[in-house]
């Protein structure tokens, strides 16, 4: 009876408290409701300006909210294309395709067989799951969206198919942890900032292909597409990014604008004037180019497969052996550059009909004096470039060193000289503001990619940076690597930009320079070089550094690349070639049209004269940034730098060695026609500056060379998987 009275005392104890704040509360509440109206009354258009500005607030908090909802809450759209993928690898595990193809079937039909082999076992505890191979479908979707039999669930089963690999597992994916990740990104901020010499940076075997011989693996990379195109949708607003990935984030941009004290600028400081040049002037250099013909080349191969006679073809080893990608011409000023590719004058007629006759055939070629290209090369000084890109719109088009008198010749009304010294009556204003960016490399190889598609958790670091460089910074960089010959291990930078498609339907007056001193690239009616202005894609512009290499890729429209300054070695090889050359021909994949293998590798395979000597330095085994760099050790004498290649690497050096293409320099002033679904490799010789238009897509190609179904299948896939499949019934 007394604990019941006490109990009773108590909560009425609580009560009164809660009375009581509850009292305070409503006081408080009431104290500043009355400061709030009285100083409304006393200001009103800042109470209205205060109001507003929290009502923006809270729609912004509402709207992210909502457009950061999880997975789980996706519309009813999206989560049949999740259900329908599902579905879709589990017929892949009973081993049968969507139209009823076994594997090992398909399999068989192209020649190749399943690689059989025991997989290592992982230890427990172990939160990292092997390279090259994507999760099960229970581990990547909601619980809810697993459609497999109970049965299925269940048993516990191996994802993929296990595979061979190599001692140490060199294929294995694994997951990176944060902080490895940031060290990785340590280290490369310190290299870039140093101009550090990483040596030979190996490919990331977890990030190519596998090989042709091991066809499975391939059929699983389709089948992880085949989930994610699922997920995406056919519309735009429909996509969802399957891999939630911070494109914005520091692993993808940096910002050096205001990063003082950088190794290479101390060097470039104290370099003179005359120091500026490249070790061999590729535009001024000697060629060796073939007659120009009368009649058009036959473009049908021979009986058992040989290409036609032209171009002249030979094989990548033997190129590379000749030319080595990371120096200069050997023999330069000594003897000329044989040139493969037949070159017309544009100013011909008569060869310019028949220039008009090679890219109606689908076969590529080369023009010179072309008179807006020319004007172009002698207008794109760096100060120019530099003052489109970076200065203000005011003094914009004025020549270089004349800002009082352009200020002037304003003031008192007088017609401002937009061409840089040739006066155009076309323009009556100074063009707008270019827009480019900058990209950075740990060394000269630029692989492009899918920022939205590249998971750095399991794929590390990518392989190529944006900054926010201005242009003239980058080309005080530029003639600093051509000062100095840069090593290709160091690192390179590279600029570019791009003219979008509706510019062209614009007045001429708000035409930037690009597209004014080259106006047959963006005119809106039909020229040579867009000769199908419908689906003309815009001009893009390229301006590289000794060394920079652009990684193997091609393009589905057919291409007009006008070099403006400086001079590129372009590697090309028909759309036959693409099984020798490591192409991805997922779409949804991160490096999707482009390889990954550096060619320049093909001669570390068994060249003797590659060897280290005694106390040398070489980096471990690392794929450029991708991966953190181990700790510098002392190779031991007569080590050949091949040695450290990874044998997924090492395989595709020999397949890749012993595909067929040719070289050709483009040079200032030139223009090359390069036809649809054609591989080009782009070695930087000296500082350029290049600009492409694309316009219009043949996808028939050649009989002899090739065309769009030889890229779509790429020697991985049948052309019912490659092309248009048949709509799902689900």
């Amino acid at each position: 009876m007394k604990q019941r009275s006490t109990a009773i005392a108590r909560g009425r104890l609580d009560g009164e408290l809660g009375d009581a704040n509850q009292k305070r509360r409503r006081f408080r509440g009431g104290r500043a409701r009355r400061i709030w109206q009285s100083w409304a009354l006393d200001n009103p258009k800042a109470a209205v300006g205060a109001l507003i500005f929290v009502s923006f607030c809270l729609i912004g908090m509402s709207v992210e909210q909502f457009g950061s909802r999880p997975s789980s809450s996706l519309d009813f759209r999206q989560r049949m294309r999740r259900a329908r993928a599902l579905m879709k690898q589990a017929a892949h595990r009973k081993g049968q395709d969507d139209f009823g193809v076994k594997p090992e079937e398909a399999a068989d039909d192209d020649g190749e067989g399943d690689d059989d082999g025991e997989e290592e076992e992982e230890e427990e505890g172990d939160d990292r799951r092997p390279r090259g191979r994507p999760v099960a479908p229970a581990q990547r979707f909601p619980r809810q969206f697993d459609m497999r039999p109970r049965e299925q669930q269940q048993q516990q089963q191996q994802w993929p198919p296990p595979r061979r690999e190599e001692e140490g597992g060199e294929g294995h994916r694994k997951r990176y942890r944060n902080k490895d990740l940031e060290k990785m990104l340590d280290q490369l901020d310190h290299d870039v900032m140093n101009n550090i010499d990483g040596g030979v940076r190996w490919g990331a075997p977890y990030l190519m292909l596998p090989p042709l011989s091991n066809l499975a693996n391939g059929r699983q990379l389709q089948s992880q597409n085949d989930d994610e195109e699922m997920t995406r949708g056919k519309r735009r607003t429909d996509a969802v990014n399957p891999k939630q990935v911070d494109t914005k984030s520091n692993f993808f941009v940096t910002k050096r604008k205001y990063q003082a004290g950088m190794k290479w600028e101390e060097e470039y400081n104290s370099l003179k004037p005359d120091d500026m040049k490249p070790p061999v002037d590729y535009v001024t250099h000697a060629y060796e180019y073939p007659p120009v013909p009368k009649e058009l080349p036959s473009v049908k191969g021979g009986p058992n497969g040989e290409y036609p006679a032209y171009p002249q073809l030979q094989t990548m080893g033997e190129m590379m052996k000749n030319w080595p990608q990371d120096q200069d011409f050997p023999g330069a000023h000594e003897r000329p550059i044989k040139e493969s590719l037949i070159r017309f004058n544009f100013s011909n007629p008569a060869e310019l009909a028949m220039a008009e006759q090679f890219r109606d055939a689908e076969l590529p070629f080369k023009l010179y004096d072309v008179p807006e290209v020319s004007a172009a090369t002698q207008k794109w000084t760096d100060e120019y470039v530099a003052e489109n890109f970076d200065g203000a719109g005011f003094f914009r088009g004025r020549k270089h060193g004349e800002k009082a008198s352009a200020l002037m010749d304003r003031l008192m009304g007088k017609t401002p000289d937009h061409g840089h010294g040739h006066h155009n009556k076309d323009y009556t204003r100074p063009p707008p503001r270019a827009n480019g960016q900058c990209q950075e490399s740990a060394n000269n190889f630029f692989a492009f990619f899918q920022p939205n598609l590249w998971e750095v958790k399991t794929m590390g670091l990518p392989p190529v940076r944006t900054n926010d460089w201005s242009f003239e910074h980058w080309a005080e960089h530029a003639r600093y690597a051509d000062a100095v010959a840069l090593n290709a291990s160091k690192p390179h930078f590279y600029w570019q930009s791009g003219v979008p498609r509706e510019e062209r339907h614009q007045p001429p007056d708000d035409w930037g320079f690009i597209s004014r001193d080259l106006p047959s690239f963006s005119s809106p009616t039909k020229t040579f070089f867009v000769f199908n202005p419908e689906s003309q894609k815009g001009i893009q512009c390229r301006f590289g550094e000794r060394g920079v290499v652009a990684a193997t890729h091609y393009d589905s429209g057919r291409n007009m690349i006008a070099m403006v300054t400086g001079a590129k070695r372009y590697i090309l090889a028909p759309p036959k070639e693409c099984p020798k050359l490591g192409i991805v021909p997922w779409k949804f994949n991160s490096i999707f049209r482009h390889s990954l293998l550096n060619f320049g590798h093909i001669n570390y395979m068994n060249d003797t004269s590659a060897e280290l000597d005694d106390g040398e330095e070489e980096a471990g085994h690392h794929g450029g940034p991708s991966e953190p760099r181990r700790e510098r050790r002392r190779a031991p004498p007569q080590k050949w730098k091949g040695d450290h290649m990874s044998r997924v690497e090492r395989e595709w050096m020999e397949i890749a060695s012993s595909s067929k293409a040719l070289e050709t320099v483009l040079k200032a002033g030139e223009v090359l026609y390069l036809p649809s679904h054609w591989f080009h490799y782009i070695v930087s010789i000296q500082k350029s500056a290049q600009c492409n238009v694309r316009s219009g897509v043949d996808n028939e190609g050649t009989p002899g060379f090739g065309g769009l179904i030889d890229v779509k299948t790429c020697g991985r896939l049948t052309p019912a998987e490659a092309g248009l499949r048949p709509v799902s019934p689900f």
